[in-house]
């Protein structure tokens, strides 16, 4: 077929192609939302110069867990094991800077974050046996405390100094 015939075929069947969508029924649109779900978290409020370090730390929190599970998904177990030490390590470190401040922060999130540090060194533990039948519970475990704190604690609005 010539340049010509394609251009003509592609003009016709264009309409009707359109015009057999044309009667297809809208689909129906979703049902409104029940309504907000309440933020039922606890505002932690610290100075803004801790408020900027826990930032930090949440970071760092959030590369770790993307970097060992990179490192557990391609049996790089010397990886996992080193960052894993130097996580637990960077978060104990971090919170001594911040520890003068740490009067705004419940008990009950510190209870929290020293569960977490507990986990970590867990799981930093095991990764040398290089059995994930016991390396992932125990990640598991890490993340649980992760949302466990997520789920009670939101970052409020810095305090003022």
């Amino acid at each position: 077929m010539n340049k010509t015939g394609c251009v003509l075929m592609l003009a016709l069947a264009g309409p009707v192609l359109w015009s057999g969508c044309a009667d297809r029924q809208k689909l129906p649109e979703p049902p409104p939302l029940m309504g907000e779900v309440p933020d039922t978290r606890t505002p932690v409020h610290l100075p803004q110069e801790a408020d900027r370090a826990h930032r930090e730390v949440m970071m760092q929190h959030l590369e770790t867990v993307q970097v060992l599970v990179g490192a557990l998904a391609d049996e790089d177990f010397t990886l996992a094991k080193g960052v894993m030490e130097a996580h637990v390590g960077f978060f104990a470190r971090r919170h001594v800077i911040t520890r003068q401040k740490m009067e705004a922060i419940p008990p009950a999130y510190q209870t929290l974050a020293l569960a977490h540090v507990q986990a970590g060194k867990e799981l930093a533990a095991i990764i040398p046996t290089r059995d994930m039948k016991q390396i992932l519970p125990r990640l598991n475990g890490m993340l649980k405390t992760c949302m466990a704190c997520h789920l009670e604690y939101k970052v409020g609005e810095p305090a003022s100094r």
